[in-house]
C-alpha cells in the first residue's frame, strides 16, 4: 500500500465518525478500510496520529484560554 493512500485513509478515519463516512471520504469500500485497520503497522499508526491530534488540540485549547484570561481585566 503507498504511503499517499495509507494517509488518505488514516485523515479519513480521524475525521469522520461512521466506517460508511470513513470509506466514502478515502474513496473506498467498507471491506477496504477494514482491511487497513486489521494490519497493526497500520493501527499502530492510527493510534500515534490520534495521540498527536490530541495533543495539539489541548495545546491550542491552553493557548486560547492563556490568551482570554491575559485580556481578562479581572486577571490583570
Amino acid at each position: 500500500m503507498s504511503e499517499a493512500r495509507r494517509n488518505h485513509i488514516l485523515v479519513a478515519i480521524l475525521s469522520e465518525t461512521t466506517r460508511c463516512a470513513q470509506a466514502a471520504r478515502a474513496g473506498c469500500s467498507r471491506a477496504t478500510l477494514q482491511r487497513y485497520l486489521r494490519d497493526q503497522d497500520f493501527r499502530r499508526e492510527l493510534m500515534e496520529a490520534r495521540e498527536r491530534l490530541r495533543d495539539q488540540t489541548l495545546d491550542e485549547l491552553a493557548r486560547r484560554r492563556a490568551a482570554e484570561l491575559a485580556g481578562s481585566p479581572a486577571c490583570a
